[in-house]
């Protein structure tokens, strides 16, 4: 993330504990309010959601291939 603004990283922080929320506990209607709370904020927590999802299905994606190569 070329934008490092404290701004940004605060919602980086945030985006990351609703990511783990949400991870945690995938069916609790409270976190999935939380997370549509936050990203309808406006176009910068969207944004910043976009990229800590990507990032977070790009680990599962990685995690997925060493467990097949390991089998």
């Amino acid at each position: 993330m070329s934008d490092t603004t404290p701004e940004s990283n605060r919602l980086l922080d945030e985006a990351i504990d609703l990511m783990i929320r949400l991870h945690n506990d995938p069916d609790n209607p409270v976190a999935i309010e939380m997370v549509r709370a936050w990203r309808a904020r406006g176009p910068e927590h969207e944004r910043i959601w976009t990229l800590v999802s990507g990032a977070h299905g790009a680990t599962g994606q990685i995690l997925d291939r060493r467990r097949k190569a390991a089998r």
